[in-house]
């Protein structure tokens, strides 16, 4: 993207749609796996963990198994919550298939999804074994039953019939029970194509030797290629899977005497049943256990995460480049990390760093700290790239990170949107008053300067959702509702997609303390349905936050509250069961972004400068409004005293080193010349404060510049002049200490039209009666009823208005054949508060033609103190073409007198009847001087002055000149001679 294009992006939509492209490859919460001593199954805090080779051959990869009693996940990057047995689509009694009456065999389900599994891909129309024994398989062996698990210490993996086996609790099951008939079988199974997941349910079923009940599940997370890391298209596919989303889930309800009571076994294997994990915890109600996949090689490190520059940067401002490198093999590497900061625009180099000598163990991570670097203008989109090399590297692939930095100050806090996972209908319901949240983690406060939601579809009537601001219950933690929403606005559309909306000029300053959070909340802006959220799973989740507000007093994946009914509800769970209906998994937050001002925080946000760079607080002035004028209309030749509405958006009070300069320019649109320009200074003995702290001086103020007159135009077709008012705040001139970070928003612009003070005039003229005969003939006797429009060109309303019509014979020396007289009691003018109109039709009485004779019509306004006569009248014709010729005038091109002439001469010129006429005047060499005359002419003899200039009014030449003039058929040239 150029220069010029994201800028623009970026002052229209708070780099919204701009800043979106950003992407960070990993979560701060980097961890490496947990190393096993062998490849055999190993319980690591309860979970367990195996090879799918043994590590010190080729080691390709391993499934590692762990439950909802860990801290968190084996592998932190990527991380997908666990999900919960609540979770809508695990509950799947109600909308799944039983199975077909109990036979003791298993039920051959045809697959309507891909599952990748120990390498290799299971694909529609193969087939998944769900036995009533408490497990499924993809070997066709296990077509036979195999009621009871092997009796191998441990049992699994094992070589023997069947393999490739997952078994959340492998035991001898009866799936009937009393009170059901002993057909009726309790083993239900269910595809559910949105989240692409099959779940397969053992509800409350029994076993075989005694009464006791179990209720569980296994789900399989599918979805093809697209759930394996890297893509097939990613160039790193070159390092094959190194990451699966392929999850293998058993989820534990309730069972009525423990999980142990039959010696039920859990685990999965391969294919071969040479590898798989044996699940050594303890099962528990509630329980819920994960199996997944990543690959480690023997030699692999990483560039993992930029801790700065950000996304975004301010202009000038050094920052210190910080990257994150691991060690994500299972050796100990020495190796340098090279940093190189591209301008993307034009591809050059501009900043460069080396660290060698990096030595780091299995699974640890270091930070390469730089030398500062500094950004250049606003605008500039700079590509940091980090690498390190490694000779031995496994999978180099990996080795490369890549990211963008705009030069800004706007930023946009948002999550990774996962847009496939829940859908949430009618998010409004029919109560006004619910509204849905998304946290945002801020320290020491931030300017919100707005944000968007997005909805998936408009409801008939333009209901709009609202944006609301909230600040946290003592900044930090839920939303304090009691004390109500710091600003609300209704989103400027309502259609599908995003929809924004801003708070006021310049945002709403939310303060925090460090660490704290706030809100941005949304809902209806009426009554009744407004559409419907896409509810969108958080990837990746957001980092560990104090105020991060989870169930059950730890912290939880949500980030998500809903108030309706004056009640507050938390994430799926709590009491509200419509609410806990609609989410189907585990962890969301919603669509809903924060637009920010200099919004830096923690990574991936940007961060603030710190030492040894600049570390100072940002500064921004913003000249925000121009108060005076603040109409579209002015008046010519009353002056005006410009006035600006300025505020200090920064962080930190101004000035501290003078003055600021406040201007105003008026330029003129037509002919772009600057007509005004001056300035005034305010003093820095009155700074003015910023608007995070309320204890210093005032945050606006309003700057006066000597007065402005602007000046009007006299013209016949467009009596107006438009202005472009520039109203501008400077807040240094280089360097970061004295200057301002962000200036795009130091100018505002205003567009007005200066209007006469006094001017009407007559825009029209009609009449209904046809003419008598062709052209415009009208015979003695017939009648016109004459209409005038009239139009106030002025400045101010007008109060009786003369208007007046005259019909001369043009034939007889323009003698007066009638005439008469209307007034105009009352017209607006076009900048009036009721949009009333301001033109007024005048309709005067008949007149009778008079004679054959060629009549002017000629209507005019007539106003004392109208200030352009120039568009008083109109005039029109009839019997123009009916007229006897003056006996014996022929057509005729007269004298030039003087001639030889010092200043001006007069041309003279006849036609016999109503004519087009061209008179012009030629240099010696044939090119045009000036248009004397060009138009209709009236019979009769006329005459022209010309003064010796050309049509620019500049003075010619002395020396020999040629006047012609041209009409109907005659043509004739006389020569003329200039002193």
């Amino acid at each position: 993207m150029s220069k010029k294009l994201f800028a623009a992006a970026l002052i229209l939509g708070f780099a919204a749609a701009a800043l979106a492209a950003v992407t960070y490859q990993h979560s701060t919460g980097y961890e490496a796996l947990r190393p096993s001593a062998g490849w055999e199954t190993t319980s690591v805090e309860g979970g367990s963990v195996s090879w799918s080779s043994p590590p010190k051959k080729i080691p390709n990869g391993w499934y590692w198994m762990y439950d909802n009693t860990e801290s968190g996940p084996p592998f932190s990057d990527p991380y997908v919550a666990i999900p919960s047995w609540s979770d809508a689509w695990y509950s799947i009694t109600d909308v799944g298939n039983m199975l077909a009456p109990y036979s003791d065999q298993p039920f051959k389900y045809t697959l309507e999804d891909s599952f990748w599994y120990y390498g290799h891909f299971y694909k529609p129309g193969d087939y998944l074994y769900i036995s009533p024994d408490g497990w499924i398989s993809f070997d066709p062996a296990a077509a036979s039953g195999f009621p009871d698990p092997p009796s191998a210490d441990p049992p699994f993996p094992v070589i023997g019939d069947p393999n490739s086996v997952i078994a959340p609790l492998w035991q001898d099951m009866d799936p009937t029970q009393t009170p059901d008939p002993t057909t009726e079988n309790r083993v239900y199974y269910y595809y559910d194509a949105q989240h692409q997941a099959l779940a397969v349910e053992w509800y409350n079923v029994q076993g075989h030797a005694n009464t006791h009940t179990y209720h569980f599940q296994v789900a399989l997370q599918m979805g093809g290629q697209q759930k394996l890391l890297p893509d097939k298209d990613d160039p790193a596919y070159a390092c094959g899977v190194v990451f699966s989303y392929h999850f293998i889930n058993f989820l534990y309800n309730t069972s009525s005497n423990g999980w142990t009571a039959d010696n039920g076994k859990t685990g999965i294997e391969n294919q071969s049943g040479e590898y798989g994990i044996y699940y050594k915890g303890a099962l528990a109600n509630h329980r819920i256990i994960r199996a997944g996949y990543k690959r480690i090689f023997k030699h692999d490190v990483s560039a993992y995460a930029f801790l700065s520059p950000g996304p975004m940067v301010l202009r000038w401002t050094r920052i210190q480049p910080q990257v994150v490198v691991s060690n994500i093999g299972e050796e100990v590497e020495h190796f340098p990390l090279f940093l190189d900061i591209y301008d993307d625009e034009n591809d050059s180099l501009v900043y460069s760093h080396t660290v060698s000598g990096f030595s780091l163990m299995p699974g640890e991570s270091d930070t390469m700290v730089c030398p500062c670097w500094e950004p250049g203008e606003i605008g500039t989109t700079y590509r940091k790239v980090a690498y390190p090399i490694l000779d031995r590297d496994s999978c180099v692939h990996n080795d490369t990170l890549e990211q963008l930095s705009f030069v800004h100050c706007d930023d946009t806090f948002r999550y990774a949107w996962n847009w496939a996972d829940v859908w949430m209908e009618n998010w409004a319901g029919t109560h006004p008053d619910e509204h849905l949240f998304t946290f945002y983690p801020v320290g020491g406060g931030v300017l919100v300067t707005g944000g968007q939601v997005y909805i998936n579809s408009p409801v008939p009537g333009g209901i709009k959702p609202t944006l609301d601001l909230w600040g946290a219950q003592a900044g930090c933690g839920k939303p304090d509702l009691s004390a109500g929403p710091i600003a609300q606005v209704i989103c400027e559309t309502y259609e599908a997609g995003w929809n924004k909306g801003f708070f006021g000029d310049f945002g709403v300053w939310v303060t925090t303390p460090d660490p704290g959070n706030f809100w941005i909340g949304s809902g209806p802006s009426g009554a009744g349905n407004t559409g419907s959220y896409i509810g969108v799973g958080l990837r990746p989740l957001p980092t560990e936050h104090s105020c991060y507000e989870g169930k059950g007093g730890y912290r939880h994946s949500r980030s998500m509250y809903r108030c309706g009914w004056g009640s507050l509800y938390w994430g799926v769970g709590d009491t509200y069961e419509n609410f806990l209906a609609v989410l189907q998994y585990d962890g969301y937050t919603w669509p809903i972004e924060a637009f920010v001002h200099l919004g830096f925080g923690a990574f991936p946000l940007s961060p603030m400068p710190s030492p040894p760079c600049y570390y100072d607080n940002a500064h921004d002035l913003t000249c925000f409004r121009m108060e005076q004028p603040s109409d579209e209309w002015v008046e010519a030749d009353v002056p005006i005293t410009p006035e600006l509405a300025i505020a200090n958006i920064g962080r930190q009070a101004e000035p501290d080193y003078g003055f600021i300069p406040a201007k105003f320019i008026a330029v003129n649109d037509a002919t772009l010349d600057t007509v005004f320009c001056d300035s005034a200074m305010i003093a820095g003995t009155n700074p003015i404060g910023w608007l995070g702290d309320d204890t210093d001086d005032p945050d606006t103020l309003y700057a006066t510049t000597p007065p402005w007159t602007p000046e009007g135009l006299c013209d016949e077709e467009d009596p107006s002049v438009s202005y472009e008012l520039i109203g501008l705040v400077r807040l240094g001139e280089v360097g970061p200490d004295g200057s301002d970070h962000c200036p795009y928003n130091d100018t505002v612009r205003n567009h007005v039209t200066c209007l006469l003070s006094h001017d009407v005039g007559v825009i029209a003229m009609t009449w209904p009666e046809p003419p008598d005969e062709g052209n415009d003939t009208y015979y003695p006797g017939s009648k016109i009823t004459v209409t005038a429009t009239v139009k106030n060109f002025g400045f101010h309303e007008e109060h009786d208005v003369e208007v007046r019509l005259e019909i001369r014979d043009v034939d007889s020396n323009d003698v007066e054949l009638w005439h008469a007289l209307k007034s105009i009691e009352f017209i607006n003018w076009r900048g009036n508060q009721f949009e009333e109109p301001y033109t007024a039709d005048v309709t005067f009485p008949s007149y009778t033609v008079a004679n054959e004779h060629h009549q002017k019509l000629e209507c005019r306004t007539e106003l004392l103190d109208d200030n352009c006569p120039k568009d008083d009248g109109k005039v029109r014709h009839i019997n123009t073409g009916i007229a006897e010729t003056p006996a014996g005038l022929p057509f005729a091109l007269d004298a030039i007198t003087p001639n030889p002439f010092v200043g001006s001469t007069t041309i003279s010129f006849a036609v016999p009847a109503t004519v087009n006429v061209s008179l012009k005047v030629y240099d010696i060499t044939g090119k045009l001087v000036t248009t004397l005359v060009s138009g209709n002419q009236a019979p009769g003899r006329h005459s022209v002055v010309w003064n010796g200039t050309d049509d620019l009014g500049r003075s010619v030449a002395q020396g020999i000149y040629l006047v012609r003039m041209d009409a109907a058929s005659f043509s004739a040239t006389k020569k003329v001679v200039l002193y």
